[in-house]
């Protein structure tokens, strides 16, 4: 284990360490948790002295600016490629309701949904690590010792750490009303995809069995008959804006998410009010509203190939639909 990925260290005391320590003990390289004495070097009021701090928790390590750049622009790739997969399963999507294809409708949403919640996991910790935005220690407490918060716990330990660091200038209760709001959020379209995605990933496919696999879940059975690709995409739109808010939140409390929190609000408020009454009907009636194009290039493609790309475009046309 490189001594380096400890820093900075804020010392119980109040002591910031800036350098790297002067003590390293040989069994960190085989021990991956316990308390083991450690000496650093650390600075207060412009100078330098050695202090000893005795209880370092091998496992809860903070991570340099550089390992946080490093997961940053690696979920920032994941987030492209996931946002690519969402791409194409809304085109699959398009083609089951066009054929009234409902095994091939439930089946695209249950891997809609699947990918919904690993793109909400990337999204998420790509906010946590972005650069300039929380320090180690708060993204550590995000993300819990070794990574054992719930995916509901980061997003809302990441909301109220978020509007810390912002300066507001308003009414006294503006801010606990936005973190509030926020938060309300999170339980309304973060828990259940999460309880969800647990059930699929485990093997319950059409019924959910309770935490113990002792006994059937009836609630969460109900939500899994029921879960269809219409559903989906309003989690993927609700996480968008609340992605955006967060993000300027983080990147630029005092200016950005100023300016424009009432913006993405009124935004996110007014799509929740169009969407309430969308169903799985609605969407198909609107894909067999919407005039059919097809590619310019069916005329360059040999004849017996036309008919194929044809009813491929035909099929997947709609998938720029409101939902």
């Amino acid at each position: 284990m490189d001594p380096t990925t400890c820093l900075p260290w804020t010392l119980p005391h109040g002591k910031y360490c800036t350098g790297s320590s002067s003590i390293w003990p040989e069994r960190l390289e085989s021990e991956r948790f316990g308390e083991v004495p450690v000496r650093f070097r650390a600075a207060r009021g412009g100078k330098s002295e050695v202090c000893r701090l005795w209880r370092l928790r091998i496992g809860e390590t903070v991570v340099t600016r550089a390992v946080i750049l490093e997961i940053f622009e690696a979920q920032t790739e994941n987030v492209r490629a996931l946002d690519s997969a969402h791409r194409q399963l809304r085109r699959a999507v398009n083609v089951a309701l066009r054929r009234r294809d409902k095994p091939a409708i439930d089946l695209q949403a249950r891997l809609l949904a699947l990918v919904f919640c690993t793109w909400s996991e990337s999204t998420l910790s790509k906010l946590i690590h972005t650069p300039g935005g929380f320090k180690s220690e708060e993204i550590q407490y995000i993300k819990g010792h070794e990574n054992t918060n719930s995916i509901e716990e980061r997003w809302k330990r990441c909301i109220t750490l978020g509007t810390k660091r912002v300066s507001w200038r308003g009414k006294s209760n503006d801010l606990p009303n936005i973190r509030q709001r926020l938060l309300q959020i999170v339980d309304d379209y973060v828990v259940e995809p999460s309880q969800l995605r647990n059930r699929l990933m485990h093997g319950q496919w059409v019924v959910a069995l309770n935490r113990t696999t002792t006994a059937r879940n009836t609630a969460l059975t109900k939500r899994l008959r029921t879960l269809d690709p219409v559903l989906v995409e309003k989690w993927f739109s609700v996480h968008t804006h609340l992605a955006r808010i967060v993000e300027d939140m983080i990147e630029s409390p005092d200016k950005a998410f100023r300016r424009d929190y009432g913006t993405h609000v009124m935004k996110l408020e007014s799509y929740l009010k169009n969407s309430r009454n969308w169903t799985l009907d609605t969407k198909t009636d609107l894909l067999d509203k919407k005039p059919l194009r097809i590619p310019q290039k069916l005329a360059e493609l040999r004849p017996q190939e036309t008919e194929r790309v044809n009813d491929e475009a035909r099929l997947a046309e709609g998938s720029q639909l409101p939902f």
